[in-house]
């Protein structure tokens, strides 16, 4: 069983997070138009709206398994950038932190209806790497994995 995280644990995974899908958004959005970027950006929207189908099942009555369906969309959309990049250090590091994090988010979802915000901030983010804005990119994911410090910081 995973050891509930440490302040300093969440800050590491907060930091590394930062690192890895700060860069992968920058480099999404400067190849928002090649083949390669439009298919990530497809990936990307099809976890979006799943996730916000999700959401509109937990409208109807939150409970942690529609939760975790909703974590489910959320975890592939991140995914998505991540494996932008075709780095297996960077889905290591990322799966990582996600894996020991995974119960904590779902647990801050449930507590503070976390779950429009995080698709407004993800809309933010589509659409600043559809404009192909890697400094809106960098600063949408950051300001999504602020908020996302701050839940777990709660939690």
């Amino acid at each position: 069983m995973l050891h509930r995280p440490t302040h300093k644990d969440i800050l590491e995974a907060y930091h590394v997070r930062l690192a890895l899908e700060g860069y992968c958004v920058q480099t999404i959005a400067r190849d928002h138009l090649t083949p390669k970027g439009q298919e990530t950006l497809e990936q990307m929207a099809s976890s979006l709206a799943r996730q916000k189908e999700a959401n509109k099942e937990i409208g109807l009555g939150p409970d942690s398994e529609k939760l975790a369906r909703f974590w489910q969309f959320d975890l592939a959309f991140h995914m998505c950038i991540i494996n932008y990049m075709e780095l297996s250090s960077f889905n290591q590091q990322f799966e990582t932190f996600m894996h020991f994090f995974t119960a904590y988010e779902v647990e801050g979802y449930l507590k503070m209806n976390r779950n429009d915000t995080t698709l407004t901030e993800h809309d933010e983010i589509m659409d600043a790497l559809r404009n192909g804005d890697p400094e809106r990119s960098g600063r949408a994911i950051r300001a999504h994995l602020d908020t996302a410090l701050q839940v777990t910081l709660k939690c």
